[in-house]
């Protein structure tokens, strides 16, 4: 009688544990990497498991949004703005459970883009060398808008594929002078440096309200220039001493003149203003 209780039990105790089998844990995902376009866009993470999972990043750019719920068949809604810095970034999210993790991927082109160190150079009087840093992710080239003869790219050996060296000749004339060196690509992505070029002349302003305006005695050797009158009369110095006004009641007279080395002004009636800040 003993054997058969003992029989039974035993049958029993096997078909209950039959009965009572644990369902493993499981973590699925469909799509393990993305490729993400400048511009950015949403993208959906579609995720199977049998238990609640979690989300973390490596980046602050990518941003998602949980669903209402976290088991079964969920979408994770993950989205990227649009990268401005021109270089190719990766990301990474990792979605867990009880001890497992799947890994999924955002890869995002950088835009297209051409960036210099500096945008404005200024140049001595006697000229010399300028060395424009230029970064970019695409294939362009280089153009001095103006068509100017007195910048032109000096050939030098260096480990930056980046660095341009341009010689700018020396000033000869009396006004400042300016270009621009645009590095543009083909499909119209550009950036540009402007260079400015002071003159080695002195320069001398006066306002006054003359009729009749004699210019100052200017002591050196060889003295050579221009006097702008300030009322659109413009001539070289030497050619006469003083000027006729009509009509006008401040006038600017300019006078930019190589080798002059001292100025006297025997008259200051009428004068409100003398400007040697460049002489």
């Amino acid at each position: 009688m003993d054997r058969y209780i003992f029989a039974f039990f035993m049958i029993l105790s096997l078909a209950v544990s039959s009965c009572t089998k644990v369902e493993e844990t499981y973590l699925q995902i469909i799509d393990k990497s993305f490729n993400v376009p400048v511009g950015g866009g949403t993208y959906e993470v579609h995720i199977g498991s049998n238990e609640r999972w979690a989300v973390s990043s490596d980046c602050s750019w990518i941003g998602y949004v949980y669903p209402d719920d976290f088991t079964d068949n969920s979408v994770l809604l993950v989205d990227i703005g649009q990268n401005d810095s021109g270089n190719e970034r990766e990301g990474r999210l990792t979605i867990s459970v009880s001890g497992f993790s799947e890994t999924v991927v955002f890869v995002q082109n950088g835009e297209d883009t051409i960036i210099i160190s500096e945008h404005v150079m200024y140049v001595p009087a006697e000229g010399g060398n300028i060395a424009v840093e230029v970064m970019s992710n695409i294939s362009y080239g280089y153009r001095i808008a103006e068509d100017v003869d007195w910048i032109s790219e000096v050939a030098t050996k260096s480990l930056s594929e980046t660095l341009y060296t341009f010689h700018v000749e020396s000033n000869p004339g009396y006004d400042r002078r300016e270009a621009c060196i645009i590095f543009e690509s083909e499909d119209g992505i550009s950036d540009e440096v402007k260079v400015i070029q002071e003159t080695s002349n002195k320069v001398l302003r006066i306002c006054h309200d003359r009729d009749f305006f004699t210019l100052p005695v200017f002591g050196g050797q060889d003295i050579s220039g221009k006097v702008d009158w300030g009322d659109g009369v413009l001539e070289q110095y030497g050619i006469s001493s003083g000027h006729d006004y009509d009509n006008l009641r401040w006038k600017y007279v300019t006078v930019s003149l190589s080798d002059a080395e001292s100025f006297r002004i025997e008259n200051l009636d009428g004068i409100s203003v003398i400007d040697i800040s460049r002489f």
